[in-house]
C-alpha cells in the first residue's frame, strides 16, 4: 500500500508540475502577444498622425495655391509675379508663382508651394479660342 501511495504521489507530483509549466508558458506567451498588440497599436497611431499631418499640410497648400493662381490670373505687360498663404488644421503654406501672356491668346504659368516638408511644384498653358 505504502508503495502504491509512492507511487501514485511521484505520478501527482509529475503531471501537477507539467500542468503548471504548460500554464506558465501560455501565460507568458500570452502576455508577450498582448505587449506585441499593444507596441503595433502604438506604431499605427504615429502613422494616422503622421498622415493626419501630411493631410493638413496638403490641405493648407491647396488652400496657397489656389490664392496665388487667382492672383496670377489675367496676367498683363510682361507677366504677373504672385504669391498665396493658406492654412489647415494649424498647418501652414506659402505658394508663389509667375504667369505672362504669350502673344494675345496664349497664357503660361508656373508656381510652387511649401509646407513643413512637403513641396510642390507646377506649370500650366492656356490658350484662348
Amino acid at each position: 500500500v505504502d508503495q502504491a501511495l509512492a507511487t501514485a504521489k511521484t505520478y501527482t507530483d509529475a503531471t501537477a508540475t507539467q500542468t503548471l509549466n504548460t500554464a506558465k508558458a501560455y501565460t507568458d506567451a500570452a502576455l508577450g502577444n498582448q505587449q506585441s498588440i499593444s507596441d503595433l497599436r502604438n506604431q499605427m497611431n504615429d502613422q494616422f498622425q503622421n498622415v493626419n499631418k501630411r493631410i493638413d499640410e496638403s490641405g493648407a497648400m491647396s488652400a496657397a495655391s489656389t490664392q496665388m493662381a487667382i492672383n496670377a490670373a489675367g496676367a498683363t505687360g510682361i507677366g504677373r509675379i504672385a504669391a498665396g498663404v493658406g492654412s489647415q488644421s494649424g498647418r501652414s503654406a506659402i505658394s508663389v508663382g509667375y504667369a505672362a501672356p504669350l502673344g494675345s491668346k496664349m497664357h503660361v504659368s508656373v508656381g510652387a508651394t511649401a509646407s513643413g516638408s512637403q513641396t510642390s511644384v507646377g506649370a500650366g498653358f492656356g490658350v484662348d479660342l
